[in-house]
């Protein structure tokens, strides 16, 4: 298993190394975990695996782990006590942080492939088919959608 990226403000080498000893309890058919963000106590781990882990910063400990039923691609975000991810199955997922329970789940027409950017109430999220959508951070009610062209 490899760790592909580690991004977090306050993530730390000791915590980072943590991480990357602790893959093996999320290796199922040697998938890849992709991702790792840090929220103060708890780090979120996502995986090409479609499972986004909870773990408690100090010594790993699995908080929640939730199964999103397609790979994720790209470190979720995580604020205001809700954890944002898209999928491979064009899925926008919001959790809540505390619990990983399902808030609200949006179609997109592809995979995305983009990391969320959480602003003003939005959550922001490209996909493989050139869009990018605008949705509810509260709700997963589309604002807007714009097709990108290169």
């Amino acid at each position: 298993m490899r760790l592909h990226n580690v991004l977090a403000g306050r993530l730390t080498n000791g915590l980072a190394i943590l991480i990357a000893a602790c893959c093996s309890l999320f290796c199922a058919a040697c998938s890849t975990l992709h991702s790792a963000v840090d929220s103060g106590p708890t780090v979120y781990l996502a995986s090409t695996d479609g499972s986004l882990s909870a773990l408690v910063a100090l010594n790993g400990a699995v908080r929640w782990r939730y199964m999103a039923g397609s790979a994720i691609f790209a470190t979720p975000a995580v604020t205001q006590g809700h954890v944002f991810l898209g999928t491979a199955n064009h899925r926008v997922i919001a959790l809540d942080s505390a619990t990983g329970t399902l808030l609200w789940s949006y179609t997109t027409d592809a995979t995305v492939d983009a990391a969320p950017t959480v602003a003003s109430g939005a959550v922001y999220v490209g996909t493989d088919g050139t869009h990018l959508y605008c949705l509810d951070a509260a709700t997963g009610a589309l604002r807007w959608s714009r097709q990108i062209t290169t």
